[in-house]
């Protein structure tokens, strides 16, 4: 029964890839999303924003908007650069090479916002900057590749399946970050000393 649906599976899958494509090259594809989404479900929407406003801005009334502001001066480098950036990797295919720098990039960057406290606002905003810029460009990077591996008719279904298992990761990662907060929050322990063992998790 078991191989009876698993077989059925692989042909599904096979119908929708271009016939070159492996399945171990499509669930790689679609791993990537899996690591990527915790950084978005964590640092933009639920931890590291609350904690910016509450921490690193000190619950200014401006807190928000600043927040707002940096990563909208990243959305805007990213509209600048990545022409020049999706032309350079289209003439030298390189790809895989400038996904690796800009996954390194943002994992390196968002290890630098476990440095973020009290009086680290330049810190904070700078590394929140980059941290962004070189996400956005990963998942630019990694939507390319999209047309090579599933077939015209199929291109929204697999794309699809991309996003699914991207929000199960991210969940993942949202859902150790809020036992770790649950944990230090239980044991009286500050935002200020947990936040930023999240930030390497994440």
């Amino acid at each position: 029964m078991t191989a009876s649906i698993t077989r059925k599976v692989q042909e599904s899958v096979r119908k929708v890839l271009l016939p070159d494509v492996s399945t171990k090259e499509l669930w790689s594809w679609a791993m990537y999303d899996f690591a990527n989404s915790g950084y978005t479900t964590v640092v933009i929407t639920t931890v590291f924003s609350a904690y910016f406003v509450g921490v690193v801005a000190e619950g200014k009334s401006w807190a928000t908007l600043l927040f707002t502001a940096a990563m909208s001066l990243s959305y805007l480098i990213v509209m600048l650069t990545m022409p020049a950036i999706g032309s350079y990797v289209d003439a030298n295919s390189a790809k895989k090479k400038v996904l690796m720098l800009s996954t390194l990039g943002c994992v390196v960057a968002t290890a630098f916002l476990s440095l973020a406290g009290p009086n680290t606002l330049i810190i904070a905003i700078v590394a929140l900057i980059v941290s962004n810029f070189f996400y956005c460009i990963g998942e630019s990077l990694i939507a390319s590749f999209l047309p090579s591996i599933a077939r015209d008719s199929a291109v929204g279904r697999v794309s699809g399946w991309g996003w699914g298992i991207g929000y199960f990761g991210g969940m993942i990662t949202l859902g150790l970050s809020l036992w770790l907060v649950f944990i230090a929050e239980s044991n009286g322990i500050s935002s200020q000393s947990y936040v930023p063992w999240i930030m390497i998790l994440t």
